[in-house]
């Protein structure tokens, strides 16, 4: 079974849901918290199955491992708002899935809420493999934020951020 083209699917769903700023500008969900999250994403995931109410929700959501209830709270919204993308079909996949099953379920998510993510597999990631690239370089996530600002000129300021995102990809020394 051949994967769908991820352009398509950005295309799709880049104008469904504006960021948390109320801006929909194509480049404005956050990935700087950090990293796929499986295990808060299964905590969450129950938490929407159960529908909780706020009240529960900001009394369960300080259950996450944080070094603050303040980062707790922000971690619980942006594990949320991916899951919030989906249906309660992959919510039942990330809860209850098998760590790959889980983690795909995830990802998918996180495609889904940041098109940054998504158009970074689809452009660079797919062209990489293509060419059989042992790695990703700095270089080329330099490169690809630069084309993004083109696209989406009031994009945020990104540094290294998908460093955070996994901890697979890791940037060469240039020295």
């Amino acid at each position: 079974m051949a994967l769908p083209n991820l352009r398509n699917y950005a295309e799709r769903f880049s104008d469904t849901a504006p960021s948390v700023t109320g801006s929909r500008n194509r480049y404005s969900a956050q990935i700087t918290a950090g990293g796929l999250k499986l295990r808060e994403s299964r905590i969450v995931a129950d938490l929407l199955l159960a529908g909780i109410d706020d009240q529960s929700w900001t009394e369960k959501i300080l259950f996450l491992q944080a070094r603050s209830p303040e980062t707790a709270t922000r971690l619980g919204r942006l594990v949320r708002q991916r899951l919030e993308t989906m249906d309660a079909d992959l919510w039942k996949l990330v809860r209850d899935g098998s760590q790959i099953v889980a983690t795909h379920a995830t990802l998918a998510a996180i495609i889904k809420h940041s098109p940054l993510v998504g158009d970074f597999l689809d452009l660079i990631l797919r062209e990489q493999f293509r060419l059989f690239a042992p790695r990703l370089t700095k270089a080329i996530w330099e490169d690809y934020l630069s084309g993004c600002r083109a696209r989406d000129p009031e994009m945020p300021k990104i540094h290294n951020e998908l460093a955070a995102f996994s901890p697979y990809w890791t940037w060469p020394s240039t020295s």
